[in-house]
Parts: structure tokens; C-alpha cells; sequence
């Protein structure tokens, strides 16, 4: 028996930006470990429901191992880890647009380019949850939080020439920020 083709691999496809399998049916696999040019995927529900089930990847073939699962298919779900991908990246990008902009332009790219799933979209999380993704994603890139007055000020994410004046008396420091408008 041939394994059902449209096995497709997500790379920053988990919460922790690790890669996934996701099968035509819905189920989703990550990797278990890799022996040469082999991985070996496990369902991603192993350990919440002990479901057994596992695919062998050798280049591009894929091969379902023996055990069945056990949890139930989510349809939708490659389209749903793919919102996500695009969300980091284009949050990861474009600092200055709004994740809810960023989430609301994923949703739509992926359901008009990817989406040949016609039913409820149950794999979907809320939009706030995916913006939450691309924030969280963004916060890395931030500098961190000053502690004193003696930082060093960092005009990477301020635009275009925001900071007029770094006034500094005594103890005190003031930061004059403004637009040309």
C-alpha cells in the first residue's frame, strides 16, 4: 500500500518554532530524532493521549508507521500552523505594523492560496492569540528595559528621526520625542 501523498512540513510549525509534519488528514507529528538522513516524526498529542503513532521521513518519501491514532484528526491544520509561520515572520519584518493587521493579512493569504478545506476551521486559534505569537516573536528583537539613566538609547524601532533632544541636569535625563509635523 502506497502512504496517502500530501505530507507537508511546516518549519517553524510548533509554539517553539521547531518544525512539524502535518498528513492530508490533520494529524500532526514532531520530530522525534534523525539517524542519518532519516527522521522519525511522532504525533504531537504522544504525550497527553500516549498515542503511538509515528512516520518515517527518508528525503521526500513518507512512511506511516504500524500504530494508529488514537486522538482525532483536526482538519485545517496545516493552514492553521502556516498562519502562525507567517505571522512571526511578517511580525519579525515589519516592527511597525500592527499584528492584528499582520494576523488578519495571514488569514486571508492562507485561506485564498492554501485553503481547500471547506469546513469549520476548528483548527484555528483566535486572531488575539495568533497577534500574542507575533508579539511575543517581536519581543527578541526589543532591547531590553533601561535600569538607570545611563543607557544607551537605541533609535532602531523609533522611524524617522523621532528623538529631538537626550537632555541630561544633574541627576535627571529627558527624552524630547516628536514628529516634523
Amino acid at each position: 500500500v502506497d502512504p496517502p501523498a500530501g505530507y507537508r512540513i511546516i518549519n517553524s510549525g510548533t509554539k517553539r518554532g521547531k518544525p512539524m509534519l502535518v498528513d492530508p488528514v490533520g494529524y500532526k507529528y514532531q520530530i522525534d530524532k534523525r539517524r542519518g538522513n532519516r527522521t522519525y516524526w511522532r504525533c504531537c498529542t504522544r504525550s497527553t493521549t500516549n498515542c503511538r503513532a509515528a512516520v518515517t521521513q527518508l528525503g521526500d518519501n513518507f512512511n506511516p508507521g504500524l500504530n494508529k491514532h488514537l486522538d482525532a484528526a483536526i482538519p485545517a491544520s496545516y493552514e492553521a500552523a502556516t498562519v502562525r509561520q507567517i505571522v512571526i515572520e511578517h511580525c519579525m519584518k515589519d516592527v511597525f505594523k500592527s499584528a492584528t493587521e499582520i494576523v488578519d493579512d495571514a488569514m486571508n493569504e492562507v485561506m485564498v492560496n492554501d485553503g481547500d478545506y471547506n469546513g469549520p476551521c476548528t483548527a484555528f486559534s483566535n486572531p488575539v492569540n495568533y497577534a500574542r505569537y507575533g508579539n511575543r516573536a517581536r519581543k527578541r528583537l526589543r532591547p531590553k528595559d533601561p535600569t538607570t539613566l545611563d543607557f544607551e538609547y537605541d533609535n532602531e524601532f523609533e522611524g524617522h528621526n523621532f528623538l529631538k533632544a537626550d537632555i541630561r541636569r544633574k541627576s535627571q535625563r529627558h527624552l524630547i520625542f516628536s514628529t516634523d509635523d
